[in-house]
């Protein structure tokens, strides 16, 4: 038998940081432990496990002084890797680009979505080049869906 993990919504992740009843730190945790529970490390090409729990704690004091960025600030999410992301490589799921550097600027959609405080949980997996719709990468792994 197998046990689906709970999900939530990012509206509801919101909903739960604006009415006191989940931190950010508490989301970024839960979603680093059900990745971990998975135990397929084809999920996820990069994780930034420290630098998304860094910035959890940074939203969680917005939200103690009042000041959140937006209603979506600590909120976690994952990007597939063709966005750039500043802090680590896009491979577009393929080896060629596995030891290319850090863009120098976030893709604009992730820069709109710092700005507005969304916590990046790293970067997942996709078939070479995106090609495919099967998502069978002979690089990374051919990720398990886990539900």
């Amino acid at each position: 038998m197998t046990t689906r993990t709970p999900h939530q919504t990012a509206s509801a992740m919101a909903q739960k940081l604006r009415s006191g009843n989940a931190t950010s730190v508490n989301l970024v945790e839960q979603a680093l432990h059900h990745i971990e529970a998975h135990d397929d490390p084809a999920i996820f090409i990069t994780l930034t496990a420290d630098k998304a729990l860094e910035q959890a704690h940074a939203s969680d004091e917005r939200r103690r002084q009042g000041r959140p960025l937006s209603p979506w600030d600590g909120v976690p999410r994952a990007w597939n890797d063709l966005f750039d992301l500043t802090e680590t490589p896009t491979t577009a799921g393929s080896k060629v680009y596995a030891n290319a550097a850090s863009p120098d600027k976030d893709a604009p959609v992730v820069s709109y979505c710092k700005d507005a405080g969304l916590i990046s949980l790293g970067k997942t997996n996709l078939s070479e080049f995106a090609y495919s719709g099967l998502g069978l990468n002979p690089h990374y792994g051919t990720p398990v869906n886990p539900f």
